[in-house]
């Protein structure tokens, strides 16, 4: 089944002598029944290699996965443009899932240890059975709305009498601060989605949600920055005014430095 994935030798060797080498093939048959896309499918694959790596360095086994850990580590992967949830974390879900139902990894307590871990069980109830919302989509807004709820309360129990407009706006002009691009709106509409489940669920009033701010998207809002008066110089001195090459280059170069267009590179100009 990986042959129909992978042809590099080495890649197959290093898959199958990973610690989740045993249960690729599985889990690649899983996902074509369920009619994933080759693409998605060696992405999942790949994830599941290394995050096994991950396991191993940090002495850890298969039986030793919980959801804390595996958050552990999609917390260290680095981020996307736009800081979304990288690829690697969001398909580890097929995984977990096919080690739970072979009974290697033990199902999710049914008592959480925490008030927080209570209430997102019941927010991602909601998100499955009341909005509909996929399983990347859950993944996403949970990940928010988790860093939310632990901030705002800690260990301690969730009292949702004492949340207020200003916790809301200030958590997402945080979350925004870091982020680029389209990512910029994804905190607001993850604590959009908590707000509506709260109301739904009697916890809070409606209209809590105006508290969350509107975050400006421009068109062209993921431009580079202007090129500094001493990167200029360098790139023009880097011009061979000998050669018609070199000529040409910084009569284009100066064309669009003296227009005030956004410079990219030597090769696009």
């Amino acid at each position: 089944m990986l042959d129909q994935y992978f042809t590099r030798r080495c890649v197959l060797n290093r898959l199958r002598a990973g610690l989740f080498g045993p249960y690729l093939e599985q889990l690649a048959d899983s996902l074509q029944q369920q009619g994933y896309s080759r693409t998605w499918i060696r992405t999942c694959l790949y994830a599941s290699d290394k995050f096994g790596r991950w396991l191993s360095r940090q002495g850890q086994g298969i039986g030793d996965v919980r959801s804390a850990l595996v958050q552990r580590y999609v917390d260290e992967l680095k981020r996307t443009r736009g800081t979304q949830r990288p690829k690697a974390g969001c398909s580890l879900n097929h995984l977990i899932k096919l080690l739970r139902q072979e009974g290697l990894v033990r199902e999710p307590s049914e008592q959480p240890d925490t008030d927080v871990e209570r209430w997102l069980v019941r927010y991602d109830t909601y998100l499955e059975r009341v909005v509909g919302s996929a399983v990347n989509t859950r993944d996403r807004y949970e990940t928010i709305v988790r860093r939310f709820l632990v901030g705002r309360f800690g260990p301690g129990p969730v009292c949702w009498d004492t949340l207020t407009a200003k916790d809301v706006s200030a958590f997402v002009c945080q979350e925004v601060s870091g982020r680029r691009g389209f990512g910029r709106k994804q905190p607001g509409v993850a604590m959009r989605s908590l707000l509506r489940f709260l109301v739904f669920s009697g916890e809070v009033m409606s209209g809590l949600d105006a508290a969350i701010p509107k975050v400006p998207q421009w068109q062209h809002a993921t431009l580079p920055r202007r090129l500094t008066a001493e990167q200029v110089t360098l790139l023009l001195a880097s011009c061979d005014g000998a050669t018609t090459a070199g000529i040409r280059d910084r009569a284009a170069l100066l064309l669009l430095t003296r227009l005030r267009l956004r410079p990219t590179s030597r090769e696009s100009a």
